[in-house]
């Protein structure tokens, strides 16, 4: 695979390689890449997993007590870390958390 005369690359897997060109914008190249195709595995299987817990029930089942607990973990850090004062960035906060525990999970 990435291997030359006897040696293996570890870099190569981090390669970012192109996976189709989309078009071109005053001539620089915008492309679909192997980058893009994993971020766009993780928000359809973040998506999933959020819409899995939002269904509002009065005893909640499995998945929206795992959605319950991770939302209530990061509003509590929230809370202890920055204050009554930050609970707007929350909505932020919480995505960009979500976001990028689901690609070292997946990746």
């Amino acid at each position: 695979m990435a291997a030359e005369e006897g040696k293996i690359d570890p870099m190569h897997q981090f390669e970012v390689q192109s996976i189709s060109d989309l078009f071109t914008i005053g001539g620089q190249q915008i492309a679909f890449t192997n980058s893009a195709a994993w971020m766009l595995v993780t928000l359809v299987v973040l998506w999933i997993f959020m819409l899995g817990g939002m269904k509002r029930e009065l005893v909640p089942g499995r998945w929206q007590m795992m959605v319950e607990g991770v939302t209530g973990f990061i509003s509590s850090m929230m809370n202890t870390n920055i204050g009554p004062e930050g609970r707007r960035f929350t909505p932020y906060i919480f995505s960009l958390f979500m976001f990028i525990l689901f690609c070292n999970i997946l990746g």
